[in-house]
């Protein structure tokens, strides 16, 4: 797997260490996090035994293990819980934590070379039994090759970790594929008066000079009310109103780009068989640019 530049996590999320002794996964957390935001089998096993190195506790350092990341992640906290994670059964364990809290659970794979493995573990105080490293190096090739059928979020090999909300995880993705297939930004005209200088007698020749202005300005779609009157929101009810469809008709036959629509239609004012009918005449004599928004209609 090749290193990404930065590790982007989610700040509630849950970070799973899988790797064998000897493969950083200590070393690591203790420079990308906190103290207070490791969760550490090791320090878990002093605390309830004689010492990190005291495997008669370790049942115990996991019940509370489990116990703990249970409480973080109920709070939403950054939790990497820094075990040997080859144990299958502790893995699953961590992965349904996640999923009861809704949170995302990462793994963080340590594909160290197993002679660097080895020379760390033999420099250690108290190094791991060489049968048993052994072991656990010889069955880590099918423990990280299946990591991907777990379901976790994400698998990713260890680098220099970025916290930040979770809706920003995937936003360097979003901005690569903007640059790769870019999405442009439409505007849309609405139209809510119809009230110019000049009255009744301008109101067609306006609406093909506003129509013809939209396309020329880069506008993409022109939007009309849907109202018998004109609502206070935008003036008196006896301003000049024309009706939706009728208007759209028209500005069909001035513009040639612009989608046309009602924001929205409402759907009690017509027979709905003859709204169907109305609409689809007016995409087949605009080319296809009519908008069918439906609303309760106020």
């Amino acid at each position: 797997m090749l290193s990404p530049v930065t590790l982007r996590l989610a700040d509630d999320s849950l970070v799973v260490l899988v790797g064998p002794p000897g493969s950083g996964k200590s070393m690591w957390a203790a420079e990308q996090f906190r103290p207070d935001q490791v969760v550490s089998s090791d320090r878990l096993r002093a605390l309830v035994g004689l010492g990190e190195h005291d495997q008669r506790a370790s049942k115990d350092a996991f019940d509370v293990l489990d116990l703990v990341v249970e409480r973080r992640l109920r709070r939403r906290l950054l939790t990497v819980a820094d075990s040997l994670g080859l144990d299958a059964k502790l893995r699953r364990r961590l992965l349904e934590a996640a999923e009861r809290s809704g949170v995302a659970c990462v793994a963080v794979v340590f594909d160290t070379d197993p002679a660097v493995c080895r020379a760390r573990n033999r420099g250690r105080d108290r190094p791991v039994p060489t049968k048993v490293l052994s072991s656990m190096l010889s069955g880590w090739p099918d423990t990280r090759d299946g990591l991907a059928a777990e379901g976790f979020t994400a698998i990713h090999p260890p680098a220099p970790v970025t916290v930040v909300a979770p809706d920003l995880v995937a936003a360097p993705a979003a901005v690569a594929r903007q640059e790769e297939h870019p999405m442009p930004l439409e505007f849309g005209l609405q139209l809510p008066r119809f009230t110019w200088p000049g009255g009744p007698a301008e109101t067609r020749d306006r609406l093909a000079e506003i129509g013809g202005a939209a396309e020329d300005a880069g506008f993409t779609s022109l939007w009309l009310m849907d109202h018998v009157m004109q609502i206070p929101l935008m003036g008196p009810h006896w301003e000049d109103m024309l009706d939706s469809y009728t208007t759209l008709g028209f500005l069909a036959a001035s513009t040639s780009t612009l989608r046309l629509g009602t924001m929205v239609t409402g759907v009690t004012y017509r027979n709905l068989a003859h709204l169907g009918k109305i609409v689809a005449t007016l995409d087949v004599l605009s080319g296809g640019r009519a908008v069918c928004g439906i609303g309760a209609g106020w």
